[in-house]
């Protein structure tokens, strides 16, 4: 039960004996814990009235059965309980491999018995209200994931740890949490003077930017930068240029996950969108690069720089 559950289905890949038996075992572990028990037990009741039988024979009184007792107490709690136990914590796949040779046939034999225990027990338990759950083995979650990451005890740098603790958020996390705030967002209004947009385009750090009309709310577009400077120098631009060379606009509902997001922005081969609520108002502004720079951290200056 203390085998790394990752490290034993890598070995399974590559076929190994001992792992592929262990893995077998471990596909119901109630079973292979009835059988454990139920030897444990077995023979422990086994050695305490043999103990009981041969005090009794050498000595007979009160006092030889007591030290009888004491003595197989102590060889139970040393020999069987507390070095196996520690020897498995610290050896867990070398126990494992080699056990699983002798627990495999053996769970055959005594299935039947193993079953009408395990079935008593369950019966039990559901008249306090406690069942089994429907996936008879789960590995990891995300939960314990992120504390295996977060706790490890291998020399794994900082930069790589963080970042496979911001992968594991991405799920949880919402495209609101990283996304730049309506207030916050540099656009183009078309209904601002000609001189004020070619200003604001030629001192833009960014390559992308919002087009609308009055304001966020009437986006019309986005415009990639690079299409339109070399036209600016033209005497006959004017702001058709700039809506002839538009980006359909690209929406986003709240609450959208950031796992989600980078895989809508992969399928739509899109790098930018506008976060809205229900009412297609908008919310604020995510980029690909906002949400690559969650998980590798700051590559980039500004949040729709990318090219």
């Amino acid at each position: 039960m203390t085998l790394n559950r990752y490290r034993l289905q890598h070995l399974v890949k590559k076929k190994h004996r001992g792992a592929l038996k262990t893995h077998e075992l471990l596909k119901s572990p109630d079973r292979i814990l009835g059988l454990i028990l139920l030897g444990n037990n077995f023979v422990n009741i086994l050695a305490s009235a043999l103990t009981t039988l041969i005090a009794i024979r050498i000595g007979g009184g009160f006092a030889t059965i007591a030290a009888a007792a004491i003595l197989l107490t102590v060889v139970v709690l040393i020999f069987s309980e507390i070095t196996p136990k520690t020897l498995g914590t610290l050896k867990p796949e070398m126990l494992a491999f080699l056990s699983s040779w002798i627990y495999l046939p053996l769970l055959k034999i005594f299935y039947p018995i193993v079953y009408v225990v395990n079935t008593i027990s369950g019966l039990i338990l559901r008249l306090f209200g406690i069942t089994h759950p429907k996936d008879k083995l789960k590995f990891q979650d995300q939960i314990a994931l992120q504390y295996i990451a977060a706790d490890t005890e291998q020399p794994m740098p900082v930069r790589y740890q963080n970042r496979l603790l911001n992968l594991l958020d991405l799920e949880s996390a919402s495209v609101e949490d990283i996304m730049t705030h309506r207030n916050d967002i540099i656009g183009i209004d078309l209904e601002d003077p000609l001189e004020l947009i070619i200003k604001k385009v030629q001192n833009s750090r960014y390559t992308r930017l919002p087009v609308y009309k009055k304001n966020i709310d009437r986006v019309i577009g986005f415009l990639h930068l690079r299409t339109i400077l070399v036209q600016l120098t033209q005497p006959d631009f004017d702001k058709h240029n700039i809506t002839d060379n538009l980006i359909k606009p690209f929406f986003i509902p709240a609450g959208t996950s950031l796992h989600r997001q980078m895989q809508n922005f992969k399928l739509e081969k899109l790098r930018i969108g506008l976060v809205v609520d229900e009412y297609g108002d908008v919310l604020g502004l995510i980029t690909l690069d906002d949400l690559l720079q969650e998980i590798v951290g700051e590559l980039i200056a500004g949040n729709y720089s990318a090219p």
